[in-house]
Formats: C-alpha cells, structure tokens, sequence
C-alpha cells in the first residue's frame, strides 16, 4: 500500500513567500520552524503544496488508474494562474487553531473545480468522495498543542501576507508521501499536464 495524494505544486517562489510568512508567525509565537518548540509543527520550504485530494493508503493498481484518471482530467483544462494571499486556520472560528493556512486570490475556482472533477472521478475507482467541502489552501503548520493558541491566533489574524510571485498551474501531480523521521518525503508518481490552449 502506498500513502498518496493528488496536488497543485507551487513555484519555488511561492513556496518561498509563503515559507517567509511561517517564520513570521513563528516568531510571533516564539517558534522553532525545526524543532516546533511552541506545538506547532510547519511545512518544510519544499513540500508546501495545494492539496486537492488526499487519497490515504491506496494498491498500486488502483494508483496506476488513477493516474490514467488525472489524465483524462487534465486534458480538459487549461492552465490557470495561482497567487497566495492571507492567512487563516481550521477550524474556523475556533479560539484553538489545529492548522495554520495560506489563502489564494487567484486560482481558488480553478481548483475546486479539479478537485470536484477528481473527487467524481475517483468514485469510479471505488474511491469515497470526501465528506467535507473543498476549501483551497496552502497547509504552512500543524498545531500539536494548544499552549501558545492566543499569540498564534494574534499572529494569524494580523497578517496582512500577500504574495508577489504567481504560479502558472500546467500541471497535476499524484504523489507518494513516505513517513521519515525529518519529516514526509513526497515523491511524484505521475504527472498530468494540462493541455487546453
């Protein structure tokens, strides 16, 4: 079995602004970005990513169909840009936050629109829809403990965080993610481009 997902990879720039505003706010809550002394643990710089649908433990067959699925997908659509702005966390509304996020202004319906076109699809390959609506978002961090959720929730909502650099999105990848004790690696096993002019 192979632990996968399906996402949007960001350019290194993107990955870089948004990584910028993680140590902001990790300094806000007096934060390691490594040792996530303060209980939150953040994204590594490289595996910031828009997720548009965890998978879990999946064989290799239904992997290998999937990727033929993404493919017929990606062949529908176009290129789309992407551009992060704003902060925000899940729960919502909550005083404890469990996960630290990057919005977008650009690119949000493009994306729940793949997301909803794959979630469809996967029902095919005997995979579930998700239960939950889609909200697209860039994970920075995950709260492990609830001891600084005050200076963290200051620290979200003050965040005027606007990125300069825009993601051109040609593609889907379906990736791997293998547990290591520095953190998930994330390997692509496909990669589908998106082919309308």
């Amino acid at each position: 079995m192979i632990r996968a997902f399906i996402a949007i990879e960001l350019s290194d720039e993107a990955k870089a602004e948004a990584y910028a505003e993680a140590r902001t706010v990790a300094r806000a809550v007096q934060s390691s970005l490594k040792a996530g002394n303060a209980g939150i643990k953040w994204v590594s710089e490289d595996n910031i990513h828009l997720t548009l649908r965890f998978l879990g433990n999946t064989d290799e067959e239904t992997l290998s169909r999937a990727a033929s699925v993404l493919e017929g997908i990606a062949a529908g659509s176009g290129p789309f840009p992407v551009r992060l702005k704003g902060l925000g966390s899940f729960p919502q509304g909550f005083s404890s936050p469990t996960v630290v996020w990057a919005g977008l202004s650009e690119g949000a319906t493009e994306s729940a629109q793949l997301s909803e076109s794959i979630g469809s699809a996967l029902v095919g390959l005997g995979i579930p829809k998700e239960g939950r609506h889609f909200s697209p978002h860039i994970t920075l961090g995950r709260v492990k403990s609830g001891r600084n959720s005050d200076k963290l929730r200051k620290a979200i909502e003050s965040s005027t965080f606007t990125a300069s650099s825009i993601t051109t999105v040609d593609h889907i990848t379906l990736f791997r993610s293998a547990l290591a004790p520095g953190g998930p690696v994330y390997t692509p096993i496909s990669i589908a481009r998106l082919s309308l002019p």
